[in-house]
């Protein structure tokens, strides 16, 4: 009996308990926002695929938004003539991971067909940033934050919660393993251990596709910016989670003009974060070249790496 593996801030799982009552119409207002916003834009047009509120894999009382909608509205955006490129835009918290990494891979595979930029307005948490991450750029709102990579699962043990009210459930299994984990015994070792796994798969499928996303090792993800916290605009771009701070009017301005690296800024803006990401090149060069001072394709990697950021 193994809980459900989430890619989510702590925060926003306890609000979702708090809605039981809320059984909704959420899930089905996205799937026709994600179908009208993918199906039939101008010639030339922007596709924008809404992911807000809680990710799970399929609609359902209490996920805002299901990456079988999300894939369903970028493959509609991919194969419409008439849309040049495709927006991720993002207010998400994150979600269970079930169906996460497929949608993501499927972003990903997707670079050089069309541009595809995903904007955190206001936040790309966890499962959400998994999936921003497969862009070809990530642009992150001023008041914005990205990050939270991690995954986390939850036992709660109600036993003792059982006895004071006389409550003493009993469970008939067939299996050796068929009941552990269950919430009316304490964990045990072994079930933890058996739990521990699951989590520490599914964090490594998380950082080694954020990596692979990103054009980093995937030690670079685990010990610098893939850790669980959250990072506001200017410090999530240092660290190589964002590309630029932004705006979706700015993002959309851009394209239009026909230059996705031109964002509307001040000089010394555009100077502070040119500095930030220069800093940031060299000390995950340097990291990369303690590890690794043999690799010399990787070294060239690197320094292009820097030359691009300073170009940006």
């Amino acid at each position: 009996m193994i809980p459900q593996l989430w890619a989510i801030a702590p925060s926003s799982r306890y609000h979702i308990e708090q809605r039981l009552r809320h059984i909704a119409t959420v899930a089905d207002r996205l799937a026709l926002a994600s179908r009208q916003a993918a199906s039939g834009p101008p010639q030339g047009a922007t596709a924008i695929v809404p992911i807000i509120g809680t990710i799970g894999r399929w609609p359902s009382w209490w996920t805002d938004t299901s990456t079988a909608e999300i894939g369903a509205a970028f493959d509609s955006a991919i194969r419409s003539s008439s849309v040049q490129r495709v927006v991720l835009l993002i207010s998400s918290p994150g979600g269970t991971v079930d169906g996460v990494p497929e949608v993501a891979n499927k972003i990903y595979q997707a670079r050089g067909v069309k541009p595809i930029e995903a904007v955190a307005d206001s936040q790309a948490g966890s499962a959400a940033y998994w999936i921003a991450s497969a862009a070809d750029s990530v642009t992150v709102v001023p008041s914005g934050a990205v990050g939270s990579i991690g995954v986390y699962a939850r036992h709660e043990d109600w036993s003792k919660a059982n006895a004071r009210v006389g409550v003493e459930p009993t469970y008939i299994s067939a299996g050796p393993f068929k009941i552990e984990g269950n919430p009316d015994s304490p964990l045990s070792n072994d079930a933890r251990a058996a739990i521990q796994a699951d989590v520490n798969t599914i964090y490594g499928m998380f950082t080694n596709d954020v990596a692979k996303f990103r054009g980093v090792r995937q030690s670079t993800v685990k010990t610098g910016y893939g850790q669980g916290r959250m990072l506001l605009g200017p410090q999530a771009v240092a660290a190589g989670l964002a590309d630029r701070v932004g705006t979706l009017d700015s993002v959309l301005a851009a394209g239009a003009s026909g230059n996705r690296n031109r964002f509307a800024a001040s000089s010394q803006d555009d100077l502070e974060l040119r500095r930030l990401r220069w800093e940031n090149e060299k000390r995950k060069a340097k990291t990369a070249a303690e590890d690794e001072m043999d690799d010399e394709e990787f070294k060239i990697r690197m320094r292009n790496r820097m030359r691009q950021a300073l170009s940006k």
